[in-house]
């Protein structure tokens, strides 16, 4: 028996089926009861980016539960963040979003994948480079990648990201979209162009919405070369010829 209660392990596993709480959740901010910011209670930021990403509305959630659990996880570490959701439960997500945030992938391993994944922290990893996070975050029921979570690593620069999420299926037509909605790809001729020759439909398409420009005769003998009979319904359809500007 007392090699029982002198075994921290031993003792916190029959711990864990007991009622009550461990003395360090025992603080005023654990009881609190939390809740999401309204409308309201936002008002309008300066990143019109950063709001309709959702990136905003995330932190200012996040901001104050920061404030009390950041320096209590300073001092109890991954295994205390674990008895702290163990007591309470409704800090779970509280306590996720926070491993989100701050890339701290450790802590998100560690957490029960009982709470879904949301888009939004998606867009907060991308939008951080947080790269292990949005792996992880794959494994917990994660509703997929829109194109937001690509702009926003793109918008900060994350090409790693921007390449991961492509490879799981993001599409190339998002990163087009960014590319060009950010005036970041000058040369629209050569972008179509190469649209052309590997037989992106959607990108082309796209593209030549945007901008009424058509691929080069030499783009078009490659796609036929190539047999992209899918661009070449494509363009007959919609009576596009190919032109050298």
């Amino acid at each position: 028996m007392l090699a029982v209660f002198t075994s921290s392990d031993l003792l916190r596993t029959i711990c864990a089926y007991q009622g009550g709480v461990y003395d360090i959740c025992r603080e005023p901010w654990v009881a609190k009861p939390w809740v999401r910011a309204t409308a309201a209670d936002l008002g309008a930021s300066s990143s019109f980016h950063r709001d309709s990403w959702g990136i905003s509305a995330f932190e200012f959630d996040l901001f104050h539960f920061q404030l009390h659990f950041g320096p209590w996880y300073a001092s109890h570490g991954v295994d205390g963040a674990k008895r702290l959701v163990a007591c309470k439960p409704k800090l779970l997500s509280w306590v996720l979003e926070h491993s989100v945030r701050h890339g701290d992938a450790d802590l998100l391993a560690a957490l029960p994948a009982t709470t879904h994944t949301t888009p939004t922290m998606i867009n907060v990893a991308a939008y951080y480079g947080h790269l292990r996070i949005l792996q992880l975050l794959m494994g917990r029921q994660a509703p997929g990648f829109s194109s937001a979570a690509v702009h926003a690593a793109a918008y900060r620069g994350h090409m790693h990201v921007v390449t991961w999420l492509v490879a799981r299926g993001a599409g190339h037509l998002d990163v087009v979209k960014y590319l060009y909605g950010a005036q970041s790809l000058r040369n629209i001729s050569l972008a179509i162009n190469k649209a052309a020759v590997h037989g992106h439909v959607h990108v082309f398409d796209y593209l030549y919405r945007a901008t009424q420009q058509a691929c080069s005769t030499s783009a078009l003998e490659f796609a036929q070369r190539r047999g992209h009979t899918k661009l070449l319904a494509y363009l007959s359809a919609n009576h596009i010829e190919a032109r050298d500007y």
